[in-house]
């Protein structure tokens, strides 16, 4: 499929926010948006931005009714979870190198493995890197839980449409029910009318 204008700004805008998270060094960065700005397909532009978390600052964005961003970055993961090439920031990089220096706090690790695991955590790419620095350790119970990808709000506004047409529909068997007599139907005619009116307003 063929890539628009605003298919390229938005993963650019992408690739801005992921940079400024530290999904992305400086010469991964320039490349991507070099390559973004030539891009003819939405498939190239799938590419660029594939294995990065949504960034924070373009959330609305990506979870916006435009396809190519929201294409670009809503994939499965395991349990809701981004999948281990998934590019890591520098957030997820703080909160491992908490987590090792809780580990040594608590006796889990000696002072070279503690060492070692912190280097090896600030120079980690991606999230799978990251978990692996840390899965044999023991977790607090306030750790921060790993990185999870946006939720749609589409599941609970169906929901709530769904819910609001059961309510119109039994309000206007109640009236339709409710002892109007035959003599009547002006009033029932007006009843009804009111009903719908508020239910196509939902």
């Amino acid at each position: 499929m063929r890539a628009r204008d605003l298919d390229r700004a938005n993963a650019s805008s992408v690739l801005d926010a992921a940079y400024a998270e530290g999904q992305l060094g400086a010469d991964e960065y320039r490349d991507r948006t070099a390559q973004a700005e030539t891009a003819r397909t939405v498939g190239e532009l799938e590419r660029l931005v594939g294995d990065l978390q949504v960034p924070s600052a373009v959330a609305d964005l990506v979870s916006s009714e435009s396809p190519p961003p929201r294409n670009l970055l809503r994939r499965a993961g395991t349990g809701g979870r981004y999948p281990d090439h998934t590019r890591a920031r520098d957030v997820d990089r703080d909160t491992t190198r908490q987590l090792i220096d809780n580990a040594r706090g608590d006796g889990q690790l000696s002072e070279d493995e503690h060492q070692a695991l912190t280097e090896l955590a600030g120079e980690a790419k991606t999230l799978g890197e990251l978990a692996q620095l840390v899965d044999d350790l023991q977790r607090p119970s306030g750790a921060a839980p790993p990185p999870q990808p946006p939720r749609s709000n589409r599941r609970r506004w169906y929901r709530i449409a769904v819910g609001a047409s059961a309510v119109c529909a039994a309000v206007a068997a109640f009236v339709l029910t409710s002892g109007v007599s035959d003599t009547e139907p002006p009033l029932l005619q007006h009843r009804l009318s009111w009903i719908w009116d508020r239910c196509n307003r939902v």
